[in-house]
């Protein structure tokens, strides 16, 4: 499902996702706070991605987020390589 954000790539976009849960993630001075946001959405309401993991940064904290509440941010669209490097 993750073509549909190939086709922006570069190209900053607004976006939004339901808050599904808190994950962790390996970094090198230990585990870092994750947040799982589903059926990521563009502007125009279309489903972009099913899942997408972010960092838990201070905005997300500030955010007091909730199962099913609805996460509004801006991004630009960038390959990965899964994985700790």
């Amino acid at each position: 499902m993750r073509e549909k954000l190939q086709q922006v790539e570069d190209l900053r976009s607004q976006f939004s996702g339901t808050f599904a849960r808190f994950g962790t993630k390996n970094g090198f001075k230990g585990p870092l706070k994750t947040i799982l946001l589903r059926d990521v959405k563009d502007k125009e309401g279309q489903v972009v991605t099913d899942h997408l993991w972010f960092n838990f940064t201070k905005g997300f904290a500030r955010m007091n987020l909730q199962e099913g509440d609805t996460v509004y941010f801006n991004g630009r669209v960038k390959e990965y390589i899964k994985g700790y490097y």
